[in-house]
């Protein structure tokens, strides 16, 4: 459908029922919205496309070029559109406003996101704001001075309650240095905002891997969409680790409260291992049910560990006993999975003659291959 006949249709639904004057005005602004869409908003589309924001220095920065539409936006009125005209709005209809979104969208919907934020934010304070925050609020909006976000609690959206933030995770570990390294957890759905994210948490010097939940975050390993992600890590050369088998979260629950297990088997972190060589892969828990997958990439792939929490040494597969004794003893990680086992536990299991762990593997397994997968004799150096 061209502009044209998009106009039309948008002008029939706006214009039906008003009354000549109010029609005359909604042409005029419809089509001036138009002419501010095809001459300032198309051309940053491909832009918005190719560089979409960023994060410098813990604020969120648009694509080059929104700052300047968003000025010409401003000064354009349009940002009052709907505003009280005691703010300095235009306090035009909420339909027409909404046609004109609709023009916005269509050349830029990135750009019209700042927008409509902007707009709902101005009609939400003009309903229920008290005296002062109107006073404050509606003027600034109304003039595009200020803009307004949407803040959502939900998981990976950067106000998830039920999350851990990765600062604070970073402010723990930069706190006690002496006896912790600090790893970050990114969900690669988040795209160019977490692999952003990742750079400016491994800049920031505390950093020191990263961990994956393929069950919980809902993706294979070698999804490519999360190849970007993975990139930075190599890049830094820092670990990453995948968890791995079973889950203990939604055993028991209808549906095993919705996650499922076959994003965590480890032949997927094969082709990661393959595809990031200088990456140091670690699979973790035994695998369970897919233990003789994780031995194999392992096996074959010399950036592979393998970490041995989350169960009691003493439950351990027999095979998994026998490569750590054997081809594997220089891969595999101690782990306890506190607090559900206390290091102290695991360990004396670990121990334990009958649980089938030779004495010569003791050291290299609590300590040795940890400093080695870790690059924590190359930091000492």
């Amino acid at each position: 459908m061209d502009a044209d006949a998009t106009l039309a249709l948008l002008l029939e639904d706006v214009i039906d029922g008003a009354s000549t004057r109010d029609a005359d005005t909604s042409r005029a602004v419809l089509e001036q919205a138009a002419r501010f869409a095809v001459g300032v908003l198309q051309p940053l589309a491909a832009r918005t496309d190719a560089t979409g924001c960023r994060i410098e220095a813990g604020r969120v920065r648009t694509a080059p070029g929104h700052v300047e539409a968003w000025c010409a936006y401003a000064n354009g009125g349009w940002a009052g559109l709907t505003a009280p005209e005691t703010a300095g709005g235009q306090a035009q209809s909420m339909a027409l406003a909404a046609a004109v979104q609709e023009i916005l969208d269509a050349a830029d919907p990135a750009f019209g996101m700042l927008a409509i934020n902007a707009r709902c934010a101005t009609r939400l304070l003009a309903q229920h704001g008290d005296t002062e925050q109107k006073a404050t609020w509606l003027p600034q909006l109304a003039a595009g001075v200020w803009g307004a976000t949407i803040c959502i609690s939900e998981p990976q959206a950067g106000s998830d309650i039920g999350r851990i933030p990765n600062q604070e995770v970073a402010d723990a570990a930069a706190a006690n240095s002496d006896m912790m390294m600090a790893f970050a957890s990114i969900d690669p759905h988040k795209g160019r905002m977490g692999v952003h994210e990742a750079r400016d948490l491994i800049q920031a010097g505390i950093i020191k891997g990263f961990k994956f939940h393929p069950t919980l975050q809902g993706f294979f390993p070698n999804d490519r969409m999360a190849y970007q992600l993975y990139e930075v890590i190599a890049e830094y050369k820092l670990p990453a680790i995948f968890h791995s088998g079973h889950s203990g979260i939604g055993t028991g629950m209808p549906g095993g409260g919705g996650l499922k297990l076959k994003y965590s088997n480890p032949i997927h972190v094969d082709d990661v291992a393959a595809d990031f060589p200088d990456m140091t892969v670690i699979i973790a828990h035994p695998s369970w049910p897919w233990q003789d997958e994780a031995l194999s990439v392992c096996l074959h792939k010399p950036n592979v560990y393998i970490d041995l929490s989350g169960w009691s040494p003493k439950y351990f597969p027999k095979d998994l006993i026998t490569r750590a004794n054997g081809q594997l003893k220089h891969k595999m990680l101690f782990g306890s999975d506190f607090p559900l086992i206390a290091p102290d536990r695991w360990i004396a299991d670990f121990k334990d003659p009958a649980t089938g762990f030779k004495p010569e593997v003791h050291d290299l397994i609590l300590k040795q291959n940890a400093i080695h997968a870790l690059k924590l004799d190359r930091a000492a150096a």
